[in-house]
């Protein structure tokens, strides 16, 4: 006989206890993505241990879950032969990430928290982003901020924030938190540009046109027209206004007019000669990918053949700079086909309600659509999902989704019952 969920047994204070610490652990997981990079990862180590608890008893979760579970799964095991092959743990590191949000993924269907946990994470992580940004401002010169956990993770992290609360400023149920979810928006913008991360700037503009496109199908030209005239003159202001960000649009025309000569040393060009890199890599090890020291050796004929010192180091453990390219070099047909189910599978999970009458089990779709976009665009021009901080908090996002899905849907069918 199946255990029932904590929220169908008697209520006691330890049961309350364990659904107010997964709440708030939940929430720090996604509260604490900016900021300091080895906190960030402490409640969600803390909420593992905790989970494996309910390992124990059969998991009250769906088909659709099962299928969650097994591409967070595969994340990891698709790292074992290069752990292997290399010798060392560190292939394991990032994807370890989705093996314990799938364990804590697991303990969630045994409890009932609040279905819009990812709201409160994501108006926590905007003020950690204002203490970890402001301190960063005041105390370094640097032209590009990286919040405590690096420029390109920051980048990818505010974005899919951003993404996800578009959905919930939209909602008309949501109007008292309206006004906090504006300021979490503008908040994650702004510093999101101070990172100058175009992947990231890219991954926004996207990820809130298929916003747009799903969410307001009958108004979607004048919607598209009114952003474009916004985005026009809100870019404008921010380019004379901001050295930051006048810069990185003034490095994209040098490089896009230097894409005829890879023999410059622009980011672009740099790129293009790390993708094929990848590519000739992957030739060599199309199954599972090659080994740390292999890459090495690949990098070390290709500077020496392309005379570009500067492209990056002979250390094989550095990224393509490209999410599929990068699985593809490091764990081959294996690794791209686990890469393709970790955005697959919650996006098709997330296309299965987009339509439902529930405004919030909608609204937790979009976000769960939107965030999935805003993780995949960031990838084409960057490996974020490599790094342990972006991992951890791509994961918990999409299960804390899911989860918010899950209990609306249990709600709604108990209700149907009665």
């Amino acid at each position: 006989m199946t255990s029932p969920p904590l929220n169908e047994t008697k209520s006691s204070f330890i049961d309350n206890s364990i659904i107010y610490v997964f709440s708030v652990l939940s929430i720090l997981a996604i509260a604490m993505s900016p900021g300091i990079k080895s906190a960030g990862q402490l409640p969600v180590l803390i909420l593992f241990f905790i989970s494996l608890i309910f390992c124990f008893r059969k998991p009250h979760l769906s088909k659709s879950d099962y299928a969650l579970i097994s591409a967070l799964v595969f994340m990891v095991v698709s790292a074992i032969p290069q752990a292997i092959m290399s010798q060392q743990g560190q292939p394991l590191d990032g994807p370890s990430r989705y093996l314990i949000a799938a364990i804590i993924f697991i303990a969630l269907s045994h409890i009932k928290t609040s279905p819009l946990l990812i709201i409160y994470g994501i108006a926590g992580s905007a003020m950690f982003t204002i203490l970890a940004g402001g301190y960063e401002m005041v105390t370094t010169n640097h032209s590009r901020l990286n919040l405590g956990i690096g420029i390109i993770e920051s980048g990818t992290v505010l974005s899919m924030i951003v993404s996800i609360a578009l959905p919930f400023i939209a909602l008309p149920s949501q109007k008292r938190l309206r006004p906090l979810l504006i300021f979490v928006l503008l908040t994650c913008l702004f510093f999101m540009i101070a990172t100058g991360a175009r992947g990231s700037w890219l991954a926004v503009i996207i990820s809130t046109s298929v916003f747009i496109f799903l969410k307001y199908q009958k108004k979607r030209l004048i919607i598209f027209s009114a952003l474009f005239i916004t985005l026009l003159i809100s870019g404008t202001v921010t380019y004379y206004s901001s050295e930051r960000f006048s810069q990185r649009i003034d490095a994209s025309i040098v490089e896009i007019s230097s894409l005829h000569d890879t023999n410059i040393a622009t980011s672009t060009n740099l790129r293009l000669l790390m993708w094929n890199h990848a590519w000739e890599g992957f030739k060599q090890g199309p199954l599972f990918g090659i080994s740390y020291k292999e890459n090495a050796r690949l990098k070390r004929q290709s500077i020496e053949k392309n005379n570009t010192t500067e492209v990056y180091s002979a250390d094989g453990r550095g990224s393509a700079h490209n999410e599929i390219l990068t699985s593809m070099l490091y764990k081959g047909i294996v690794g791209l086909l686990a890469l393709l189910c970790l955005y697959l599978v919650p996006l098709l999970i997330f296309l299965k309600h987009i339509k439902n009458s529930h405004p919030k089990i909608q609204a937790l779709a979009l976000a769960g659509i939107c965030c999935v976009t805003s993780a995949f665009i960031s990838g084409l021009t960057e490996a974020p999902l490599m790094h342990t901080s972006v991992a951890t908090t791509f994961a918990m996002m999409i299960i804390l989704i899911v989860t918010g899905i899950n209990q609306l849907t249990g709600e709604t069918e108990e209700i149907q019952n009665q």
